[in-house]
């Protein structure tokens, strides 16, 4: 871990985050800018008929919780009555670039010690997410460790820049693999 930590500090970054945030930072200020980055407009029914079965939904982002909390008030839903947000998780987070999964030929970094304590503290029964190897290996390594429940659903959500290798997983078997299901649309979570 301290070799890539040593080469960002000699290339003028204090931490991994400051790098992180020089090198996405504009592009995801000029995004918003655009005024793109909003819920997808199926999130309203999503999240009244998850509460509706008594259901918790979590939302867990690398954005602020503020952040988030903007977004949902957009359609008009507040924090609180099963619905929470844990934002800064820090899902990109490596603390040491040598633990790996291998999957389907591939190495995914799974060392991310801050998203398995959010998901340790969760314990989610269904996990969503549009990036396999961001949202959703920690999450199938800790299933296969047995640190997460073996029922765990591991759904991608699919878009037009969606791996072709992450879709893919959902052949392979339930140990081996990063994704259960390919949806396009959070609607999978009521279905």
């Amino acid at each position: 871990a301290t070799r890539w930590l040593d080469a960002l500090r000699a290339a003028g970054h204090e931490t991994a985050e400051d790098f992180a945030n020089q090198q996405f930072g504009p592009a995801m200020r000029a995004h918003r800018r655009t005024g793109q980055h909003r819920l997808v407009p199926e999130a309203r029914a999503v999240l009244d008929a998850v509460l509706g079965r008594g259901d918790e939904l979590v939302i867990v982002s690398n954005s602020p919780n503020e952040k988030i909390r903007a977004m949902f008030r957009e359609i008009g839903a507040d924090e609180g009555d099963g619905l929470r947000f844990v934002g800064d998780a820090k899902k990109w987070w490596v603390d040491d670039p040598a633990p790996k999964w291998t999957v389907a030929g591939r190495d995914v970094r799974v060392d991310r010690p801050l998203y398995r304590s959010v998901l340790e503290e969760l314990r989610p029964d269904v996990l969503i997410g549009d990036v396999a190897s961001l949202d959703l290996a920690m999450a199938a390594v800790m299933r296969a460790e047995g640190r997460l429940s073996t029922d765990l659903r591991l759904l991608l959500r699919t878009n037009a820049s969606s791996s072709p290798w992450a879709i893919a997983q959902t052949e392979l078997a339930r140990d081996a693999r990063l994704v259960d299901e390919a949806v396009d649309s959070i609607t999978a979570l009521v279905g």
